[in-house]
C-alpha cells in the first residue's frame, strides 16, 4: 500500500433476538453490553459505536429505563448511530414486500418518536439474501447506503452501487471478512496489529477507494475496553495508515466522494459464493413459514375489510399483531435456524396472532355484509372478492337448510340467474357445505346470492366426466398411475399441449445429513437420490363427481409415513388444485415434491418481495464456493417455467425452495435433521423439533398458460390461489349497499394491492406496485366520493397532492415502482 489509507474502524453489538437461546436470554445479556457501552462512552470522549435492531432498544428500555436518558444523549450528539431502521434484523427473501415495508415502517417510526433520529443507513449484516426490490423499498423509507455480509454474487469491490429494478440506487458496502471478523482483539499490542493488518490486506484488495471500512464487534459481543490504546498505539507506529473511529453513516458520506468511479450491480444478493446464506433454512421448520404466509394474508385481509368497514378502532390490536409477525421474521426465525425452545416460542406466537386476527377479520366482514341490501325472506349471502380485479373463481360456503321449506333449492345471482352449485357435505343436521363458480365478480366488491327453495331438483350441464383414476373437464384431462397414484398424464385442452412426460406429482425423500443450516448428502451413497412414493402401492378414490369439481384422493404408506393426495379438477377453471396431507415419521431426510415437464429452460421467473425476479439454472457450483446449494432457488408464492410456446405456474405459499433442471420441477416440502448445527456454522447443537415428525399440510395449484409469465399472469393466479373467495351469511335486516359492488378499479396498467388500511376517519393508506415491468398511466376509481389524495412514502410522510374527479383518479406509473397513497373520501 504504496499510498496513505485510512482504516475506518465501527464499533458495533450484533444482536440475535432469538437462535440457540430465547430473546429474553439474549436480551438480558445485550442490554448488560449496551449500558457496558455507555459506560465505556464516558471515560473515552473520541470513541463511537452503532445499534440496530427496535427488539434491541424496546429491551434495553424495559430493563434499564434509567439509562435511557443516556443513551438518547449520546445519539444526540452523534457518538452512537442507529442503523437498520427495522423492527429486527429480518430475512429479506422469506416475507413479503409489506413486511418488509412495515419492519421500516414500525422501526424508524419509534426511533424517531422515541430518540429524534432519523435513520439512514440500512444494516443487514447478518440476513441470509437480499431481495431485488430492497433499493427502492430503502430509498423510499429515506435510506441511501446499505451494509451486508451474506449473498454477494461477484468477486468485486466491496463498495458498489446497487440498482433496484425500477432505477432506485443505494450505496452498497460488502462486509467481504464478515461482520465479526475483528470481534475480540487481544490485549497484547502486536497481536491485536498482527490481527488487524491481516484483515486490512484482504479487504483492502477489494476496496473501491484509500477508505476501509473494518466492523468491530460481534453477537453478544461487548465493547472492547482496551479498543482506544489499540487505535492510539496504531496511529503512532503507522504513518501510511491510520484508524479512524466511524459510525457506519460517516462511512457512508466518505463513500459518496469516489460514488462517480464505483462500479454498479443490479439483482438480487443471495448467493453462496463468498459466504453462507443458510440455505438449508429456505425449507427447515416449514411450519413457521407456512403460519408466516397465512398470518401475511390474514392481516392483509383485516386491514382491507376493517378499511371497507370504515372501523378505525382496531389499529393498536392490529399494530401488536404486526409487531409478532415483524419479531418472527427475524432472521434467524423465520429461516428456522433455531433451536427446540426458540422454535417451540415462535410457533406459538403465530397460532395466537393467526387466532387474534382471524377473529377480527370476522367481526370486519360482518360489518361489511351487514350493510349490504338482500333478499330477507329467503337465505342469502355475500361473496367478497378481496383481489382489486375481476375474476372467476370457487366459492365454498354453509347453506342453513332448516330455512328452506321446499325439498330443493337453487341458488340466484344478483340478477336472480340460477348458478350451478355442487354439494360437497353436510356440516350437521340443519347446514350443508355447497362449492360454485363465482363469475366475473367485482374488483375489490361483493355480489349477493339467495338461496330459494324449489319443488324441482335443479339440474345442471356440466363439462366434467371422470372414471376411478381420470377426469376430464373443458379445460384438461388428467390421468393417475393405477399402481401409485401418481400423475400420469396433464392433457392441457385449451392451449393443446401435453404437460408431462414422466409419471409425477410424486415424494422423494432425499438422504439429508446436514443441519438446519445446510442440506448435505451423505458420503457413500450412490447415484440413487432416494426413495421415490413411485415405488409403493396406493390407494385411489373418486371422492367428487359434481358439476362444479372433480375429485380424486390418492392415500399411500411408505418408509413409516403415509400421505393423503386431494386432486381437484373444475368446471370451466383453468387450473389444477393440490392437497396434501402427510404424516411424516422418517428421519434425516429432505422431502421434495417431483414435476417432470414437457418444457426445458434455463431461466425461470419466481415471485418476490414487490414483484417478480428471473433464476438462472446453474448446473454445477465450483467446490470452493462457500454454500454449494446445488441448484436450488427461492421463491415467493410462485413459479414459471416458460418453453417457446407454453409455459406452467405453479403456486405454493409458505413453501420457498425449489429447484428446476433437466425439465424437472422440485419442490421442497420440508427437511428433516438431527442438529440446528454439525459444527461448520455455528457450534454442534443438536435439535429434536427439526426432525419433523407428525402431520403437515401442503397446498399448492398448477396453471399451464400459453406464452410467458407476463401473458400466463402468473402473479394473479397465484394471488387468487392464497386469497380465495369469502362468503358470509346475510341475516337480519337489509342494508344500503347494492347487491353487487365494486370498491375499487384499476385499469391501464396493471398494478397489485399490497395493503389497504384504515388510517382515520374516512382516511386510508393504499399500497400498489407494478408487477411486470410496465410504464403508463393507471386509472383508479373509487365507489366512494373521493375529498384528496395524497401520495406518500413508505414511512407515510407526505409527498404531494394529486388531483382527482369525484371518484377517480389518474396516476403515473414507472415500471416496477411501489406507490403508496392516502386517500380521504368524503364522509
Amino acid at each position: 500500500m504504496s499510498e496513505r489509507w485510512v482504516v475506518n474502524i465501527c464499533p458495533f453489538l450484533h444482536f440475535d433476538n432469538s437462535r440457540t437461546q430465547t430473546y429474553e436470554h439474549n436480551i438480558s445479556i445485550a442490554s448488560w453490553n449496551v449500558k457496558s457501552v455507555l459506560d465505556y462512552l464516558d471515560i473515552h470522549p473520541d470513541h463511537k459505536f452503532s445499534f440496530d435492531q427496535v427488539s434491541l432498544l424496546e429491551g434495553f428500555k424495559r430493563l434499564f429505563p434509567n439509562y435511557w436518558d443516556a443513551l438518547h444523549q449520546r445519539i444526540l450528539e452523534g457518538r452512537i448511530e442507529i442503523v437498520g431502521g427495522t423492527y429486527v434484523m429480518p430475512d429479506l427473501i422469506i416475507p413479503d414486500g409489506e413486511s418488509i415495508a412495515r419492519q421500516f415502517l414500525f422501526g424508524k417510526n419509534f426511533i424517531h418518536g422515541e430518540l429524534g433520529v432519523n435513520v439512514r443507513v440500512g444494516w443487514a449484516v447478518d440476513s441470509a439474501g437480499h431481495c431485488a426490490q430492497l433499493p427502492q423499498i430503502l430509498r423510499l423509507c429515506g435510506l441511501d447506503s446499505y451494509y451486508f455480509w451474506r449473498g454477494m454474487p461477484y468477486d468485486g469491490p466491496t463498495e458498489f452501487v446497487w440498482k433496484g429494478p425500477d432505477g432506485s440506487r443505494v450505496n452498497a458496502i460488502f462486509l467481504s471478512n464478515g461482520f465479526d471478523s475483528a470481534a475480540w482483539l487481544s490485549e497484547n499490542t502486536r497481536e491485536a496489529f498482527f490481527r488487524l493488518l491481516r484483515i486490512v490486506e484482504e479487504t483492502g484488495e477489494k476496496a473501491s477507494s484509500n477508505n476501509i471500512f473494518l466492523p468491530v464487534g460481534g453477537e453478544l459481543v461487548p465493547p472492547l475496553p482496551h479498543l482506544s490504546e489499540i487505535v492510539t498505539q496504531w496511529n503512532t507506529t503507522f504513518s501510511d495508515m491510520r484508524i479512524a473511529i466511524v459510525t457506519p453513516g460517516e462511512f457512508a458520506d466518505k463513500l459518496k466522494g469516489v460514488q462517480v468511479n464505483l462500479p454498479m450491480i443490479s439483482g438480487s444478493l443471495d448467493s453462496g459464493r463468498f459466504t453462507g446464506i443458510r440455505s438449508g433454512g429456505l425449507a427447515a421448520r416449514p411450519k413457521l413459514k407456512i403460519m408466516n404466509r397465512r398470518l401475511e394474508s390474514l392481516l392483509y385481509l383485516c386491514e382491507l375489510y376493517l378499511s371497507l368497514a370504515r372501523i378505525t378502532t382496531k389499529s393498536a390490536d392490529l399494530d401488536n399483531i404486526w409487531k409478532i409477525l415483524l419479531f418472527n421474521q427475524d432472521h434467524n426465525i423465520i429461516r428456522g435456524t433455531l433451536a427446540d425452545e426458540p422454535y417451540k416460542l415462535a410457533k406459538r406466537r403465530y397460532e395466537q396472532a393467526i387466532d387474534q386476527v382471524q377473529q377480527i377479520l370476522e367481526d370486519a366482514v360482518n360489518e361489511v355484509s351487514s350493510g349490504i341490501e338482500h333478499d330477507t325472506e329467503n337465505n342469502s349471502f355475500a361473496v367478497h372478492n378481496p383481489t382489486p380485479w375481476t375474476r372467476s373463481d370457487l366459492v365454498r360456503t354453509i347453506i342453513d337448510t332448516s330455512r328452506i321449506q321446499n325439498d330443493f333449492f337453487e341458488i340466484r345471482d344478483s340478477e336472480g340467474i340460477p348458478v350451478t352449485y355442487q354439494i360437497v357435505s353436510e356440516v350437521d343436521e340443519k347446514s350443508i357445505e355447497v362449492v360454485l363458480i363465482s363469475v366475473d365478480l367485482p374488483s375489490l366488491g361483493h355480489r349477493v346470492y339467495s338461496v330459494v327453495g324449489v319443488d324441482k331438483k335443479p339440474e345442471f350441464e356440466s363439462s366434467l366426466r371422470t372414471g376411478k383414476t381420470w377426469i376430464e373437464s373443458s379445460h384438461f384431462i388428467i390421468e393417475l398411475d393405477e399402481f401409485n397414484g401418481s400423475l400420469s398424464r396433464v392433457y392441457d385442452k385449451k392451449n393443446q399441449s401435453e404437460l408431462l412426460r414422466e409419471p409425477a406429482n410424486h415424494l422423494m425423500f432425499e438422504n439429508d445429513v446436514g443441519d438446519l443450516y445446510r442440506y448435505s448428502i451423505p458420503e457413500f451413497t450412490g447415484e440413487s437420490p432416494g426413495t421415490s412414493t413411485l415405488r409403493f402401492p396406493a390407494g385411489i378414490n373418486l371422492v367428487e363427481s359434481g358439476p362444479v369439481r372433480s375429485v380424486l384422493e390418492i392415500s399411500c404408506e411408505f418408509e413409516g409415513s403415509t400421505k393423503k393426495d386431494r386432486i381437484i379438477v373444475y368446471d370451466n377453471m383453468h387450473r389444477i388444485d393440490f392437497e396434501l396431507d402427510l404424516d411424516f415419521k422418517a428421519r434425516d431426510k429432505r422431502v421434495r415434491l417431483y414435476f417432470p415437464l414437457t418444457i426445458f429452460t434455463d431461466r425461470i421467473q419466481v415471485g418476490s418481495q414487490f414483484g417478480s425476479e428471473i433464476k438462472i439454472n446453474v448446473p454445477g457450483q465450483p467446490d470452493n464456493w462457500n454454500d454449494r446449494t446445488g441448484g436450488i432457488f427461492s421463491a415467493l408464492d410462485w413459479i414459471d417455467c416458460c418453453g417457446p410456446e407454453i409455459g406452467l405456474c405453479l403456486s405454493a405459499p409458505g413453501l420457498h425452495e425449489f429447484e428446476f433442471r433437466d425439465g424437472i420441477l422440485k419442490t421442497t416440502l420440508l427437511r428433516s435433521v438431527d442438529y440446528l448445527s454439525r459444527g461448520l456454522d455455528d457450534d454442534v447443537t443438536e435439535t429434536r423439533t427439526a426432525r419433523e415428525s407428525g402431520m403437515h399440510e401442503f397446498r399448492y395449484t398448477l396453471y399451464p398458460h400459453k406464452g410467458d409469465w407476463i401473458e400466463g399472469r402468473s402473479w394473479q393466479v397465484s394471488t387468487e390461489h392464497r386469497l380465495p373467495l369469502i362468503a358470509y351469511p346475510l341475516d337480519g335486516v337489509s342494508g344500503p349497499s347494492e347487491l353487487e359492488v365494486s370498491n375499487l378499479k384499476i385499469e391501464g396498467v396493471d398494478l397489485m394491492l399490497s395493503c389497504y388500511k384504515p388510517r382515520r376517519e374516512n382516511e386510508f393508506i393504499i399500497r400498489l406496485y407494478e408487477p411486470k415491468g410496465t410504464n403508463g398511466t393507471a386509472k383508479l376509481t373509487f365507489h366512494r366520493e373521493i375529498e384528496r389524495i395524497e401520495m406518500l412514502d413508505i414511512l407515510e410522510r407526505d409527498i404531494g397532492e394529486l388531483g382527482h374527479s369525484e371518484h377517480s383518479f389518474d396516476i403515473p406509473i414507472d415500471a416496477y415502482s411501489i406507490v403508496t397513497l392516502c386517500v380521504k373520501f368524503k364522509p
